[in-house]
């Protein structure tokens, strides 16, 4: 497991034509990504629209999906397909919704951050408030505060 007590550091850029197949290869050696994703909507209708995928050590790619090649598009499809390399995400249900409607298929979700923070604290709005969530989690279930003091999850 990384240790995260001193932060932790994410880089990144648009995608460039013909590279997310060579980049996926070489990020992925049994590491875990992070898969961010942005929709047309909030609801089960929505359609992806941009995807973030960061890598173990912090290098990550933004994919608009309008403008990905058809080499691209078949490489990123081949590789949410894939259960091998792990996924952690946020809102996976949404995520695989979205993903669905425009013809892929999520597979090697390992964990969900929205989910993660419902087991803790159910009921808790979590959803809608990740970041306060996260920072009152970290603090209590880690013992690591992590210095974000002017989030403040709303009572």
């Amino acid at each position: 497991m990384m240790d995260v007590s001193n932060g932790f550091d994410v880089r990144g850029r648009v995608l460039r034509d013909g590279e997310l197949a060579p980049w996926l290869a070489e990020n992925s050696l049994g590491n875990r990504f992070g898969l961010a994703v942005a929709g047309s909507d909030e609801g089960h209708r929505s359609k992806a629209v941009a995807l973030a995928i960061v890598a173990a050590d912090g290098d990550g790619r933004y994919l608009d999906l309008a403008a990905l090649t058809d080499d691209d598009a078949a490489a990123l499809g081949s590789w949410l397909a894939d259960p091998g390399p792990p996924k952690a995400v946020h809102r996976g249900k949404w995520i695989r919704h979205a993903l669905r409607n425009r013809g892929w298929t999520l597979r090697g979700v390992t964990s969900d951050t929205a989910l993660a923070a419902h087991l803790l604290h159910p009921g808790g709005g979590a959803a809608s408030s990740t970041i306060c969530w996260f920072t009152t989690c970290a603090a209590r279930f880690l013992t690591k505060p992590l210095g974000w003091n002017r989030f403040r999850h709303p009572r």
